[in-house]
């Protein structure tokens, strides 16, 4: 690896901040606090999320993740516009959205499943609501971007795209439009219930003022647009400088936002995230990614795609033209499965990564060492298959130790069996093994006593048996075998 390499700026777009000393980068995601964080919004203005929200959108490991899958969408399927933020809008509410929930697991009592929507829309809106005048301010300060490199392409490709859309949203037919996009665009542009039709409109007139390209939306489409089963108020802004040009905002009282956010959600779920035409995308890009595995594929780095989950620097400088370079190869449907776990290990990684240092731990424990203190303490009744210690975190907010334990099938929810000495405990557990739980309960309990902070090394198994006098066999007797 090379150690002396230093990480580009990058724009907002790209799932990269621009270099720490430009001016112009606080305007994307803005720390109002340690606790807190302000959302730049075109539609809700400033959104507040308390910590760790606020730890995610600026973390590398998560934006490089976001950004490795998204660029491959928007290469792949948009092949004739370089105006991709609706690709990568998509790509940043699904990770988004995938992170929180590894987030929501490893902290259930901080972060609420409202609050993990709320982020994700907040999260999607950052790139909806993005003009091209935001990316030419920094423009000078990165060396290199897809985006727009000159004022005469960035009109020529927003003048394609807003055919594109204008088309879509009319339902007319589009000769210049392949089905895929179609597909894509449609049932998101169309949709009258939807947060991306908000956003959506509000950026293209945004991006028209800039390029001096008026939008013609006659006011029933533009309706058809924003009917989101509420009243909200339109208001008309003449643009003075630049005539011709009409700015349409919206007005919302607040009562209406719980309501509109809750539809929005259901919509989001529903036409994002388990649309066919997603999917397929998102197969593609495994396919393409997994083709290339046995490749070099980053600068100053000898490492393959296959490997390069061990080496997540060279994952974060992974050059994003590698979907360029395999956009035309095929992969084999059979290897679509090494290339799913490919994927899942270096996602689990950058998570683990990511975490690591957005929530720094003093202290780690083994859950492998865990796991075995616990089987020794059941006196050996229960063994691996019987249970899997997901996770060992410690919260910083008041030091408390959090071990789960979760069975492998049906689950109801957690409770607690200690709380001594501020370690919580909670257990996952199967119905039906109301016994066993009992078991793990008594075990967990001595586990507690032989200090948790420095657990001893775990021994080596001996034959299969129950040690006399132990709790735990007293307890077993007790019971029928399972």
């Amino acid at each position: 690896m090379l150690a002396n390499r230093k990480r580009p700026g990058g724009s907002p777009d790209s799932g990269q901040y621009s270099d720490s000393n430009s001016e112009d980068d606080d305007g994307w995601v803005k720390e109002v606090s340690s606790k807190d964080i302000a959302v730049a919004d075109v539609i809700h203005k400033d959104l507040r999320f308390p910590w760790p929200l606020p730890l995610l959108l600026s973390n590398r490991w998560f934006q490089r993740l976001r950004k490795i899958k998204t660029v491959g969408v928007a290469q792949k399927v948009f092949r004739d516009a370089k105006d991709d933020l609706f690709c990568l809008s998509m790509g940043r509410y699904h990770i988004t959205n995938e992170f929180l929930g590894h987030i929501l697991s490893v902290y259930p009592n901080r972060i609420s499943n409202q609050e993990r929507f709320c982020v994700g829309l907040a999260a999607l809106c950052l790139d909806l609501g993005a003009a091209p005048d935001e990316y030419l301010r920094i423009r000078d300060a990165l060396k290199n971007t897809y985006m727009y490199n000159t004022v005469d392409t960035q009109k020529e490709d927003f003048e394609r795209y807003v055919s594109l859309v204008k088309a879509l949203i009319s339902g007319a037919p589009a000769l210049t439009v392949v089905e895929a996009e179609k597909a894509f665009l449609f049932d998101i542009v169309q949709n009258p219930k939807s947060l991306f039709d908000l956003d959506t409109v509000e950026r293209l007139l945004r991006t028209s003022r800039f390029c001096r390209t008026p939008i013609d939306l006659d006011s029933a489409m533009f309706k058809k647009l924003i009917n989101v089963g509420g009243s909200p108020k339109l208001f008309v802004e003449e643009d003075g400088p630049h005539e011709g040009l009409t700015r349409f905002s919206i007005r919302k009282e607040s009562s209406y936002l719980e309501s509109f956010l809750e539809n929005a959600i259901h919509k989001i779920n529903k036409t994002i995230t388990y649309h066919k035409t997603v999917v397929a995308i998102r197969e593609m890009c495994i396919e393409a990614l997994e083709h290339a595995s046995d490749c070099p594929l980053v600068p100053g780095f000898d490492v393959s795609l296959g490997d390069i989950h061990h080496d997540l620097e060279a994952f974060y400088y992974l050059n994003d033209s590698v979907y360029e370079l395999i956009s035309e190869c095929d992969s084999p449907s059979a290897r679509l499965k090494h290339a799913k776990g490919l994927i899942s290990r270096i996602e689990r990684d950058l998570w683990k990564q990511a975490i690591n240092e957005a929530i720094p731990s003093n202290r780690v424990l083994s859950t492998e060492m865990a796991t075995e203190t616990v089987i020794r303490l059941s006196g050996y009744a229960l063994d691996k298959e019987d249970f899997h210690i997901a996770s060992y975190n410690i919260m910083p907010k008041n030091r408390a130790e959090t071990l789960r334990l979760y069975y492998k099938d049906s689950m109801v929810p957690p409770s607690t069996i200690s709380t001594r000495n501020n370690h919580f405990y909670n257990i996952y557990c199967k119905r039906q093994d109301r016994k066993k739980k009992e078991l793990i309960v008594q075990a967990f309990k001595e586990f507690e006593m032989e200090n948790l902070n420095s657990p001893e090394k775990p021994v080596a198994r001996p034959s299969r048996g129950v040690p006399e006098g132990s709790k735990a066999k007293r307890n077993l007797m007790k019971e029928e075998d399972f």
